[in-house]
């Protein structure tokens, strides 16, 4: 039943691309034609290129995606689709999906056969797919032909549905270009580059997958450098992956009982939300508590004041560090602030700091 609501899905998703109009016709400041082919008009052609990159009806059950840049020129798809036309059976499917002579799936399924230690042979069940869904011009995959930074992002929506449809449990991403895309649809924070984004955020906890970025298979990076990415993939299905960072839904859950117990004016919850705090400072011209008693003290003045509203939101997260804005109306007076919060391996508080404006009402 769940495949067939995945391939219902996905028709309808086929359906909506055939349609998109945004990248038809572009062209740079310098007249060069960046405009792409939307390879869906023809859904029927769409559906039958035989190409690990588009073998998407079959693999649509699979726990790894992964995420390349483009398709390459539309002229190679044709080929491809044509060949397939000569004899349309699923055995010259999978022949000609293996006959693909790619020097990125050649080294692409090298690395990951190699770090799984055996639990893959080939990469035949994972899903394939890229951040930029149409075709370029042309028969050169290397140009100038395409504007990669405004084509990712018009294609999002329709990265989005794939994941929303596949459900993976982690993201492969191949080269900067993909992870853009993930980071303008999860609004997390990347790097301007590969090599300083792996540095900082080896893997990215976005909801229910983790994102591995992966540098390009065939890019000039030494097979060490390669195989520390790949190994975290095995780390993670082996629950052996190191927590680099909190996620957000985590960053949020801890903000609404801060929220929630504050408002209601439950100290003892509050407190405990500070065991492990040893610097506690609700503005920066004061002394920062180290004990919890002191922590304890400081949020008896609560039981006093006349709480009218509480807004609490992420702004930023780095590593452990949680940057979040809060909003308070109080005694009708406006407070706008901000948080610097840190926390442990165990996702326990051990460092607050506030910074506040107000707005007083005569």
């Amino acid at each position: 039943m769940v495949i067939i609501i995945k391939v219902k899905l996905f028709d309808e998703l086929i359906s909506d691309m055939s349609k998109c109009e945004k990248c038809i016709s572009i062209h740079t400041k310098n007249t060069i034609d960046c405009s792409l082919i939307n390879i869906y008009e023809n859904t029927k052609f769409a559906k039958e290129i035989p190409s690990i990159w588009t073998d998407w009806y079959n693999r649509l059950n699979s726990k790894i995606m992964i995420i390349g840049q483009d398709w390459g020129p539309f002229e190679d798809m044709k080929k491809l689709n044509g060949k397939y036309l000569e004899e349309p059976t699923k055995e010259n499917w999978i022949k000609l999906m293996e006959d693909e002579k790619s020097l990125t799936k050649k080294q692409l399924t090298k690395y990951l056969v190699e770090s799984s230690n055996g639990k893959i042979t080939s990469i035949n069940d994972i899903y394939i797919t890229n951040a930029i869904m149409c075709g370029r011009k042309g028969n050169n995959y290397r140009g100038n032909n395409i504007n990669l930074k405004f084509s990712t992002l018009n294609c999002k929506e329709f990265l989005l549905r794939q994941i929303e449809i596949v459900k993976p449990k982690v993201i492969l991403t191949l080269g900067y270009y993909p992870l853009y895309s993930l980071s303008n649809i999860y609004d997390f924070k990347i790097e301007d580059n590969l090599t300083k984004t792996i540095e900082k955020y080896p893997i990215i906890e976005i909801e229910d997958f983790i994102i591995v970025p992966l540098y390009h298979p065939v890019a000039q990076i030494k097979k060490e450098k390669q195989m520390e990415q790949y190994n975290r993939i095995w780390d993670i299905f082996n629950g052996r992956r190191e927590r680099l960072y909190m996620s957000r839904d985590f960053a949020k859950e801890w903000l609404n009982k801060l929220k929630e117990y504050w408002f209601n004016k439950d100290i003892e919850s509050a407190i405990s939300l500070f065991t492990k705090t040893t610097f506690y400072q609700e503005t920066p011209f004061i002394n920062p508590y180290t004990t919890l008693d002191e922590i304890k003290e400081e949020w008896q003045h609560i039981k006093n004041e006349n709480i009218q509203d509480i807004k609490l939101k992420v702004l930023a997260i780095d590593g452990y560090t949680l940057i979040a804005q809060w909003i308070l109306k109080q005694n009708d007076k406006d407070y706008d602030g901000i948080y610097e919060i840190k926390f442990n391996d165990d996702n326990e508080c051990i460092y607050f700091k506030s910074w506040e404006m107000v707005k007083e009402y005569e």
